[in-house]
């Protein structure tokens, strides 16, 4: 069993609650600012007696991971693995590593002979031809 007593001391009123502790009766929280990855929230409870209001910090959200995709290496292009980066602040979380281009290549027979295509060399991969 609970009750109130109240007195008034200047323009606000306090509030002595009698509960089995002796305590503020909180109601339920209302969220005013909802946690992300950069900020914390805030959440706010009013004492059911009284109107008096505590504030309390909700932490820091997890960030929302999204997978940067790798890119193959060509002769002439250079690649990345793949990565990771949030999605709310764009922080990187696994940062992308470039891959060296692979330069043109030659063709060679089981004698070491290099193989010509219409009488030229060309690279297997993107047969540019040298």
């Amino acid at each position: 069993m609970r009750s109130s007593i109240w007195r008034e001391t200047g323009a606000r009123p306090i509030c002595q609650v009698v509960d089995c502790n002796g305590r503020h009766v909180w109601g339920e929280p209302v969220v005013i600012k909802e946690a992300t990855c950069q900020t914390e929230g805030k959440k706010v409870w009013k004492c059911t007696a009284c109107e008096e209001t505590k504030v309390e910090e909700i932490p820091l959200a997890q960030h929302m991971e999204v997978v940067d995709p790798a890119a193959a290496a060509t002769c002439t292009a250079a690649g990345k693995t793949e990565g990771k980066h949030c999605s709310v602040c764009n922080t990187v979380l696994v940062a992308q590593n470039e891959v060296k281009a692979l330069g043109h290549k030659e063709v060679k027979d089981a004698a070491g002979c290099i193989v010509l295509i219409n009488q030229r060399t060309a690279c297997p991969f993107c047969l540019s031809y040298k």
